[in-house]
């Protein structure tokens, strides 16, 4: 293996994932009164926001694999009861992302999306908000030309 491979594979290693580089990136005090999270794995990205928003926001958790809503909406659940003043959220788990307004969208891209799946990801988050929404995307792709250029 050449030095550039393994050097490449050593910072791979050190960075964190997307999900955790999400909410490193948001202020401690961010919030948001309708909120949808993509969630690819069991990573706590949803149930850290509900601990950071106000008990009148919505933070809904959006999944293409139902176990992983199940999972996800359990945990919020429990979350609720524990927490006083704890949002209201959804788990949603469907073939494409909601159109609704949301004010903010977090999308977590990992490696393993493909290129067309990590674009097509991008735009539907982009329809699902609202004029003035926000789009925070967190990911470590740099080979895919064609999604920098959005």
């Amino acid at each position: 293996m050449s030095r550039k491979s393994k050097k490449k594979q050593r910072l791979k290693k050190q960075a964190p994932p997307p999900e955790q580089m999400l909410l490193d990136f948001l202020p401690a005090d961010w919030h948001s009164a309708q909120t949808l999270c993509f969630q690819s794995n069991l990573y706590p990205l949803t149930t850290a926001l509900m601990k950071r928003v106000t008990e009148t926001d919505q933070v809904d958790c959006f999944s293409f694999d139902k176990t992983i809503a199940q999972r996800i909406g359990h945990k919020c659940s429990l979350l609720q009861e524990e927490q006083e003043g704890a949002p209201a959220f959804n788990t949603i788990c469907d073939s494409e992302l909601p159109a609704n307004d949301y004010e903010a969208v977090l999308l977590p891209l990992s490696e393993q999306f493909s290129d067309e799946l990590a674009r097509e990801l991008t735009l539907s988050a982009a329809y699902a908000l609202q004029t003035g929404g926000t789009l925070t995307i967190a990911s470590s792709r740099t080979k895919d030309y064609e999604y920098h250029k959005f």
